[in-house]
């Protein structure tokens, strides 16, 4: 499965050219999602950000470590929009980060999903 160009956590521009630490845009692309873009650069395309479990404050390795569990044990289906599957392809528990790629079962599209933990976000 191709991944896309860009991924990953890294530093952006906002609608104003400031500067940030955050995740791919999503450009024109409906069907996408980011919780780092602001509501006033891409009211369209952000989503609030991840609450960060108050069990795990003091330890994001333990918290990536069981978000790659849950990712692991999820049963592919959804009415077949996910049914190609799913992989892990980046699973960093230290950095706090997680990127898996899902697969539509018709057309075998591929879907993104990001996770990672930035300090002073969320």
């Amino acid at each position: 499965m191709v991944q896309p160009s860009e991924l990953g956590v890294m530093s952006r521009k906002d609608i104003v050219g400031e500067e940030y630490l955050g995740l791919k845009h999503c450009g024109g692309a409906p069907n996408c999602f980011c919780s780092t873009d602001s509501v006033e650069d891409d009211p369209d395309h952000s989503i609030p950000a991840w609450i960060w479990p108050k069990e795990f404050s003091d330890d994001k390795e333990k918290a990536f470590v069981q978000l790659a569990e849950v990712i692991t044990a999820y049963e592919p289906g959804q009415s077949n929009v996910d049914g190609g599957g799913f992989k892990i392809m980046t699973n960093d528990a230290k950095k706090g980060y997680i990127y898996t790629q899902f697969q539509s079962l018709k057309n075998g599209y591929i879907d993104d999903l990001e996770l990672v933990f930035i300090d002073g976000m969320g």
